[in-house]
């Protein structure tokens, strides 16, 4: 079942300037935790936990590739949109993830996986449209060739 409500804003992410994107993917027997984090001030960190120890990797991004970013956060076109909730995986030693769109000091749950049920925003064709290439963009940001 398909629960609606409406527009979610999640806390947690950091927020500079008026949007941000933040990644994570957490938990297995490994103890996994990386991601990512990009706001419109130019911040771009990839983490990850290796050996118990974080490591943060600054990537930087020019301004073109900050605007096309930027371009591709407001196609997303977030604002009102409706939630959903996701039934949580129930599996202990699973490995959950959280893809979080901040946009105008909201942040926008738009994909995850957890243990226990979440909400999420409810996507339309075109904003899962948006989402993919917005996608496609940060992986190639983040291809060594590409810096």
């Amino acid at each position: 079942m398909m629960m609606m409500t409406t527009a979610l804003a999640t806390a947690g992410t950091a927020q500079t300037g008026d949007w941000s994107i933040s990644f994570s993917e957490t938990g297995g027997f490994a103890g996994l935790n990386r991601g990512y984090t990009i706001d419109s001030g130019g911040n771009f960190t990839r983490f990850e936990t290796q050996g118990g120890k974080l490591k943060n990797k600054k990537i930087k991004i020019s301004a073109g590739e900050l605007r096309k970013l930027g371009r591709l956060v407001r196609e997303l076109k977030l604002a009102g949109t409706a939630t959903r909730t996701v039934p949580g995986l129930h599996i202990y030693d699973g490995v959950y993830t959280s893809l979080v769109i901040g946009d105008r000091g909201v942040d926008y749950r738009v994909e995850a996986t957890a243990f226990d049920d979440a909400e999420i925003s409810a996507l339309n064709e075109k904003q899962k449209a948006a989402l993919r290439r917005l996608k496609q963009y940060i992986e190639e940001l983040q291809k060594p060739a590409a810096r």
